[in-house]
């Protein structure tokens, strides 16, 4: 289960990455659980100012990526 949307800003907003990141024009950022993105997403839309996803359990980003084969999700999901 990825790491909820919430829990991902409020981690990146304690750090104060994202407030440097916002000041210098630069941000270097892992994420090590490299499952989702998560925090990398999540990151990426603090520093655009767009709103906190909730959506996370209903619509994976990986659904709206050009190369996105819903065969695969279905067969990767049944297993």
């Amino acid at each position: 289960v990825p790491i909820k949307y919430s829990l991902a800003a409020s981690i990146l907003t304690r750090t104060g990455i994202i407030d440097h990141a916002k000041k210098n024009g630069k941000l270097a950022l892992w994420d090590p659980f490299c499952g989702s993105g998560t925090f990398l997403l999540e990151a990426l839309s603090m520093l655009n100012d767009l709103p906190v996803r909730e959506d996370i359990d209903k619509n994976f980003h990986l659904l709206k990526w050009p190369c996105f084969k819903q065969e695969y999700f279905e067969a990767f999901q049944a297993q």
